[in-house]
Formats: structure tokens, sequence, C-alpha cells
């Protein structure tokens, strides 16, 4: 009979630091100090063909070609989407989730539209160091994953009751 969970403790801390150094590989293959795994993917469509698309949609200004980009660009990973997909699809209704995926498309204009509107007036020379500020971002996360993974492990030692009495012995 588990009362408080503290018995799971450990596995959230090892998951934890797992994710965080995860990420933290994640980010140093960014920079191309880590190699990137030549690991076999599932392709559901040809990525080459998706970037060309993009190129050439984001090279005209008419309405027509942002509809199509806006379009094309739903075809690329996004684990947020591939999240909201799935609680979508736990709703066993077809028009119910339809309209899940309407009102969290809805959701997200406005944080999207902000990083456009944001990333219009980023100076072309800090736009070349992206993918190096995104990779040094990426390793920040990680060490605060492991950091937090640690601190609430220790944290949640200390005010656990059978670890009090533990130490005491």
């Amino acid at each position: 009979f588990i009362r408080d969970g503290s018995a799971y403790l450990g596995w959230a801390r090892a998951g934890g630091i797992a994710v965080g150094v995860l990420t933290v590989a994640a980010g140093l293959m960014l920079l191309g100090l880590l190699p990137s795994p030549n690991a076999p993917t599932v392709r559901f469509f040809n990525m080459v063909s998706v970037r060309r698309a993009v190129g050439v949609l984001t090279g005209s200004s008419s309405l027509t070609a942002r509809l199509l980009l806006g379009t094309v660009m739903g075809f690329l990973p996004c684990g947020l989407v591939y999240a909201m997909r799935a609680v979508v699809a736990s709703f066993g209704q077809p028009v119910a989730s339809a309209l899940g995926m309407f009102v969290f498309g809805l959701g997200t204009l406005p944080s999207l539209s902000a990083v456009l509107l944001a990333s219009a007036r980023v100076p072309m020379r800090w736009r070349r160091h992206a993918t190096h500020i995104s990779a040094v971002c990426v390793i920040a996360t990680g060490v605060w994953i492991v950091t937090r993974s640690e601190l609430a492990f220790h944290g949640a030692a200390c005010h656990d009751p059978v670890a009090v009495r533990s130490a005491g012995k």
C-alpha cells in the first residue's frame, strides 16, 4: 500500500537525470561537439521535398503561398503537436477530436505570431548563430533538468518521515 508516492521517488530521479543527460547530449550534437548517431529513422514522406517546398514558398509574399507554407509546415515533426494528437485521439469522436485540434491551433497563434514578429527584428548577424544559440539553450535546459531532479530528490528525502527516522538511527 503506497500512501505518499515516495516509493517511486528513485525512479523519478533516475528518469529526470536520464532525460537531462540526453538533453545535454542533444545540445552538444547541435554544436557539433558530439557525433550524431546514425540511427535508422522511419520516414513517412521525403524531407527533401518538404525543404524544397518551404524554400519556394518562403520566397513568395502572396497569400496563397503563405497558406500553402502553413500547410507544408504542418508535416514537420513537433512534439507538442504529437502530444495533442494523442490527447484528442482519446476523445473517441472524430468531430470532437477535430475541434480539439482546431482550438489547439488557435491557442498557439498568439505565441507563434509573437515569435514571428520578434524574429523579424533579430539582426541578420545573430540569425547566422541561431543554431549555436539554440544549442546553448538546449544544454542549459538539460542541466536544469538534472539539477531539478537532484534537488527534488534530496528535498523530498529530507521531508520524508521514513528517511528522517532512518537517518536518526
